[in-house]
């Protein structure tokens, strides 16, 4: 008798690595005009570490404010 295997598929989620980075690695980078590094040194944190994206939406943010 031939014994008969039951395949099934299994979707795995793949975690894509967030990278994070402090206030001044963030204020040293190329990704950001002149003034937008200007408000990331007032609206960020020294001790806290942000995306690259928290860092847009903060940008946004106070410039909302304004």
């Amino acid at each position: 008798m031939a014994e008969t295997k039951k395949i099934t598929k299994r979707t795995v989620a793949k975690k894509a690595t967030v990278l994070k980075y402090s206030k001044a690695d963030l204020l040293k980078s190329t990704g950001f005009t002149k003034l937008e590094l200007d408000i990331l040194s007032v609206a960020l944190n020294d001790d806290t570490e942000y995306t690259f994206n928290e860092a847009k939406q903060a940008i946004k943010k106070l410039k909302e404010a304004i």
